[in-house]
């Protein structure tokens, strides 16, 4: 049957499916419309396998669409599926896996690094992706890292690049910064205070080593977040401590490079449930 196409298994939620068909309508009496040699079906379409009017490549469904496989009208791109898009939409094996491409771009100041290493960290500073890039080849370096699911990338806080100039040798770390996250919605009032509420501490170094000391008061986390960031914000180091006591004392040691870097640190109480206290900085 010449006109009809379908264009099927789309996940776009984990267990729910939609299927998009496109058919010709006929009136009654009206004869279907064949397909051209280019196997095309519809007036002003350039290409081969088109359903619709003015498509400009192979295998879109809709109309005025330029590139390949889009679903919908006036995309241009590979892929799309809906209206008016500009750009290549991932899709793995056929099916949308409710994951979003996720690429890294690093530019060092007029040298060609030995190694990147690129993570994001969640509020609580949980690293919840990685990527490197073992044999830069200029001082712009763009990363393709794993696909991430939908729901993770909202919750990418921090961002930083770890730049070697040799092996085990840390030039500099970068921050990053998401530049195509949605923006969040304006506020006409402030935040909520933190479920678990304040915290005061303080922290002392003597080389390499950081020893702080955490007032919790009647706050009970389950575990201390500790972060440790360079003078222009970028995460360097983190790690975590168990809560032990209204005042709980530590000590965390830092890599040589690493502590040449570090400018300050941030600690956050947090429970299983995912209460947090306030993120508190200290200097030293």
């Amino acid at each position: 049957m010449a006109a009809i196409r379908v264009s099927n298994l789309e996940i776009l939620k984990s267990g729910a499916t939609v299927v998009l068909t496109a058919v010709e309508c006929l009136k009654p009496g009206q004869k279907a419309c064949a397909a051209d040699s280019n196997g095309n079906i519809g007036a002003g379409n350039r290409g081969t396998n088109n359903f619709g009017t003015n498509n400009v490549g192979n295998d879109n469904i809709g109309n005025a669409n330029v590139g390949n496989a889009n679903w919908g009208n006036n995309n241009k791109g590979t892929g799309n599926r809906c209206f008016n898009k500009t750009g290549d939409r991932k899709i793995f094996g056929a099916v949308s896996s409710g994951k979003i491409p996720v690429a890294y771009v690093v530019t060092t100041g007029g040298y060609t690094p030995y190694s990147i290493t690129c993570n994001l960290y969640s509020n609580v500073f949980f690293k919840l992706a990685t990527t490197s890039d073992s044999s830069p080849t200029s001082a712009v370096s763009t990363i393709t890292g794993d696909p991430q699911y939908e729901t993770i990338v909202p919750k990418f806080v921090f961002g930083s690049a770890t730049i070697l100039s040799s092996a085990g040798n840390i030039n500099e770390i970068v921050p990053l910064t998401v530049v195509n996250s949605p923006s969040p919605p304006p506020m006409s009032f402030p935040p909520p205070p933190p479920a678990l509420g304040p915290i005061t501490g303080s922290v002392k170094k003597s080389g390499n080593d950081f020893s702080f000391s955490i007032k919790f008061g009647s706050v009970v986390p389950n575990y201390i977040a500790i972060a440790f960031f360079t003078g222009d914000d970028a995460l360097a180091e983190v790690g975590g401590r168990s809560y032990s006591g209204s005042t709980t004392n530590f000590t965390m040691q830092l890599a040589a490079d690493k502590e040449l870097l570090v400018s300050y640190a941030q600690v956050v109480g947090v429970t299983y449930g995912g209460d947090t206290t306030n993120a508190l900085n200290l200097n030293w």
